[in-house]
């Protein structure tokens, strides 16, 4: 298993452990391959909100990652997502 796969389903599992008030003050850092560096490529977004990594992060509120696809998915090389 990568470390990046395994930390992030460590960041998975402390998200879920925190409560509201909790998530909207926890930050994460995602790793994300950024291409272009300026949000053009997609490469690195986060579905469903389209924000991307390389322009509105990499440090996320936890609240911004609830429903997303942090912790399910991670993106390839390609920009295309993975099932973790």
């Amino acid at each position: 298993m990568r470390w990046s796969v395994l930390l992030l389903s460590m960041m998975y599992a402390l998200l879920s452990m925190l409560d509201r008030e909790q998530r909207g003050n926890a930050q994460f850092s995602l790793h994300r391959y950024i291409k272009c560096g300026l949000g053009i490529c997609g490469a690195c977004c986060i579905d469903p909100s389209g924000e991307r990594a390389c322009v509105d992060g990499p440090v996320f509120y936890g609240s911004e990652l609830v429903g997303s696809e942090f912790g399910r998915y991670r993106r390839g090389a390609d920009g295309v997502r993975i099932k973790v």
